[in-house]
C-alpha cells in the first residue's frame, strides 16, 4: 500500500465517484489536456495508462492526465465494500471485496477484478492477516501483470513480512519489487520505500546504527511527505531501541511538530506519550504524564484521517491517550475528599478509548485495549 500517493488518491476518486451514477450508460474519465470529458467503455487500465474505446476509436490517456473516472457499472459488492472501507470497517469490507472477485470471474465485469483484489489485498493487510496479504497482492501481480496497482502490490508485500515481524521474508521480496522499479520506472514515492523498507530490514536483523544512519538520510532527502514522516518515526524507535532517549524524544517531538504527513504526526504524539509515560511511571512523576497527555493531545488533534492516508498513527495517539489519561486519574492525589483527578482526567481516557473501539474496530490498538480489560 504506497501510504498518501497521488495514485492512491485518484483509486479512492475513480471508484467512489461510481457509487453514485453507477447506472449511467458510458464509462467517463476526466482529463486536463483539452479532453476535458471522454466518454465510451473502458477496456484497460495498467500502470501508465487507462484505455477507453469511444465512438471515435480508441483512447489512451496517461494516469498522469486523469482528474477522476465514473464507471457505467460498479458491483453492488464492491460499493459496500467501498461503504465499509470509509468507514474502517475492515473486516466486513474484506468480505465484500471478495465477493466482488468472485462475482468478476462468473460473468461479472472482469475490468473490476484488479479493483477488488488490490482492496482485498488492503483489507488484509490493515487486519494483520499478513500471509493472505501477501498471497492476495501476488494473485494480483500473477494475473493482472501491468496492474495499475503495481507500485502498491511491490510496497503491500515488503510492508506485510516486515510488519509481520519477517525481515528475511521481506529481502527477497525488497529484491523482486526493486528490480520491478529499475525496468518500469515506478516513480520517486517507490524508490523512496524501498530505501525506507531496506533500513527497516537492517532494524528488524538487529542492526540499529545502520538503520539509524539509512533513516536519518531518508528522512532529509525523501521527495514524498508520507515516505519522510514514515522515516522519521522509524528513526525514533531505532534510537530508542540503542538507549538514545533524549535522541529519540527530539525526532519525536520535531516529527509532532513538523511531519509532513498527518499519521506520522499523530504517531509522533503517541510514541513520545509511551516514552514520556514509562520515564513517569520510573520516577513517578506527574509533570511528565501531563506532558504525555499533552502530546497525545497534539498528535490526535494534528491528525486528520481519512481515506487515502493510513490511520495507525491516529489510533496510536489515541490508545496512548487512553492510557496516560488513566494514569493521570490514578496518580492525581484526592483533594477536599473528591477524585480531582476522576473528574479531570477519567471523561478524557473515556472519550479517546471509546473513539478507538469505534471508528477502528479492527485495528490492532483496539485489540490490545480489549486484551487489558479482560
Amino acid at each position: 500500500m504506497i501510504r498518501g500517493s497521488r495514485l492512491g488518491m485518484l483509486a479512492f476518486v475513480m471508484l467512489f465517484a461510481g457509487m453514485d451514477v453507477f447506472a449511467q450508460d458510458t464509462d467517463v474519465i476526466r482529463a486536463t489536456g483539452g479532453r476535458t470529458e471522454v466518454r465510451g467503455e473502458i477496456t484497460k487500465e495498467d500502470f501508465k495508462e487507462i484505455e477507453i474505446k469511444t465512438s471515435s476509436g480508441i483512447q489512451k490517456i496517461p494516469w498522469k492526465d486523469v482528474i477522476n473516472v465514473v464507471y457505467k457499472q460498479t458491483p453492488a459488492s464492491y460499493r459496500e465494500g467501498e461503504r465499509q472501507f470509509q468507514t474502517r470497517h475492515y473486516s466486513q469490507a474484506f468480505d465484500e471485496y471478495k465477493k466482488a472477485v468472485e462475482e468478476s470471474g462468473k460473468g461479472g465485469r472482469e475490468l473490476f477484478k484488479q479493483h477488488a483484489l488490490h482492496k482485498l489485498a488492503t483489507c488484509a493487510l490493515l487486519t494483520r492477516k499478513y500471509e493472505e496479504a501477501i498471497s492476495t497482492f501476488r494473485s494480483l501481480l500473477t494475473s493482472v501483470p501491468e496492474t495499475k496497482y503495481v507500485r502498491e502490490c511491490h510496497v503491500g508485500i515488503v510492508r506485510a513480512y516486515l510488519d509481520k515481524g519477517d525481515p528475511a521474508g521481506a529481502a527477497p521480496a525488497l529484491e523482486s519489487a526493486r528490480n520491478t522499479g529499475k525496468s518500469s520506472n515506478l516513480g520517486d514515492e517507490f524508490d523512496g520505500y524501498m530505501e525506507l523498507f531496506k533500513a527497516r530490514i537492517l532494524e528488524g536483523t538487529g542492526k540499529q546504527a545502520e538503520a539509524s544512519g539509512s533513516l536519518t538520510a531518508l528522512a532529509a532527502s525523501a521527495r514524498s511527505p508520507a515516505v519522510q514522516g514514515e522515516a522519521a518515526i522509524a528513526r525514533g524507535r531505532v534510537l530508542e531501541k540503542l538507549g538514545q532517549e533524549p535522541d529519540a524524544l527530539k525526532v519525536f517531538r520535531d516529527a509532532l511538530a513538523g511531519a509532513p504527513s498527518s499519521s506520522a504526526r499523530a504517531a509522533a504524539g503517541g510514541y513520545l506519550a509511551q516514552m514520556l509515560a514509562k520515564q513517569a511511571e520510573a520516577k513517578k512523576d506527574q509533570a511528565l504524564l501531563r506532558e504525555a497527555a499533552f502530546a497525545c493531545a497534539q498528535g490526535v488533534a494534528l491528525c486528520f484521517p481519512d481515506a487515502n492516508e493510513p490511520s495507525d498513527g491516529y489510533e496510536l495517539a489515541l490508545y496512548q491517550a487512553g492510557m496516560v489519561y488513566e494514569a493521570l486519574v490514578a496518580a492525581t492525589p484526592k483533594k477536599d475528599g473528591k477524585d480531582v483527578g476522576a473528574e479531570e482526567f477519567g471523561p478524557k481516557a473515556t472519550a479517546a478509548l471509546k473513539e478507538l473501539a469505534e471508528r477502528f474496530p479492527d485495528s490492532p490498538w483496539t485489540q490490545k485495549l480489549r486484551e487489558r480489560r479482560r
